[in-house]
């Protein structure tokens, strides 16, 4: 099961759910997750059982909470974010990954997500 949540099947899987359950944000993220090798590969050391998309999703929100100043926060309404889903967002988020990696990968080890 490792193998597929790390996969770029996994992340379309994803992106379907997410364009079912009402959120454009995570399909389109997921769309390019599904596309970049790199950013499939940040989960990958997760805890046994552990979604990866979720974790992801939920580390970067979680900097963003932290106080982590970054243009990415325009999609997010949990952060007063008012811009919809666009290419822009996965671009964004992409920076955002790569800029903060470390400390992505760090959270993703030692978090647990409750979904």
């Amino acid at each position: 099961m490792v193998v597929f949540e790390t996969s770029a099947h996994y992340y379309r899987f994803f992106a379907n759910e997410s364009r079912r359950g009402g959120s454009p944000l995570y399909e389109k993220l997921s769309l390019g997750i599904a596309d970049d090798v790199a950013l499939q590969r940040l989960a990958a050391g997760r805890r046994k059982g552990q979604p990866a998309a979720n974790l992801v999703f939920g580390a970067v929100q979680y900097l963003l909470l932290g106080g982590v100043d970054h243009p990415l926060k325009e999609y997010y309404p949990s952060l007063g974010g008012t811009r919809p889903a666009d290419d822009r967002a996965f671009e964004l988020f992409a920076a955002f990954c790569g800029a903060h990696e470390a400390e992505l990968v760090d959270i993703i080890a030692k978090r647990a997500t409750n979904t």
